[in-house]
């Protein structure tokens, strides 16, 4: 039996496509959501299910794919989050996404896939912070 259960027959997260652990759901809700890699894999998962099965409206989800978004996040994960929890991650992921791109589309950068580390000078680096703040999360960090 699939250990991930779907809203609807034809929604379903492959646990090849997750790195499955045991979640303690009898902790109680968080107040703030606080996401673990694993949590993060299955939002992943769960968006990934519906952008390929053409339920995006443009860059985000209509009202009806955030339900079904939020549904099939929280019986996948045991948790059980909010709408506006997951857009947080979303728009946080997004962000982060955009930074990324900037970073490996600057002259001079080579992207190093199976260290998941941005190759450049110390040098390029404290330029790059000097210009956005942000940037210093992916110095010396998997991406």
């Amino acid at each position: 039996m699939d250990p991930f259960v779907s809203p609807q027959p034809n929604y379903h997260l492959h646990s090849s496509t997750l790195n499955a652990q045991q979640v303690d759901s009898q902790s109680g809700p968080r107040k703030h959501a606080q996401w673990i890699n694993y949590e993060t894999n299955i939002f992943v998962a769960a968006c990934e299910t519906l952008i390929v099965d053409g339920h995006q409206n443009g860059k985000c989800f209509t009202k009806y794919e955030w339900q079904t978004l939020v549904h099939l996040f929280n019986t996948n994960s045991g948790n059980n989050w909010s709408k506006q929890q997951l857009k947080n991650r979303w728009d946080a992921l997004c962000l982060k996404h955009k930074r990324f791109e900037e970073l490996i589309n600057s002259s001079g950068v080579a992207y190093d896939t199976s260290t998941g580390l941005i190759s450049v000078s110390t040098e390029w680096w404290d330029q790059k912070i000097k210009e956005k703040k942000e940037y210093k999360k992916y110095k010396d960090k998997d991406c």
